[in-house]
């Protein structure tokens, strides 16, 4: 997802809910306003931001995809 400067990294769909997921590998707060945005134009949707902890990028990635969902 990108509008104007503000994006999110992955976008995962499953059925009718949404997932919009921000990986950060510094510890900027950039994401805020990323995901910000998503959930302004999709207020249904649920928001995660993954990292900058060691490992913690690699393990959530490694994840099976359906796990990101809120019945999960």
């Amino acid at each position: 997802f990108r509008e104007g400067n503000d994006e999110v990294d992955f976008v995962l769909r499953r059925g009718k809910e949404v997932v919009g997921l921000e990986v950060k590998t510094g510890l900027a707060d950039t994401a805020r306003s990323g995901l910000g945005t998503f959930l302004q134009r999709y207020p249904r949707a649920r928001g995660l931001v993954v990292g900058p902890d060691p490992g913690a990028i690699e393990d959530a990635l490694m994840r099976p995809a359906v796990d990101w969902f809120r019945g999960r």
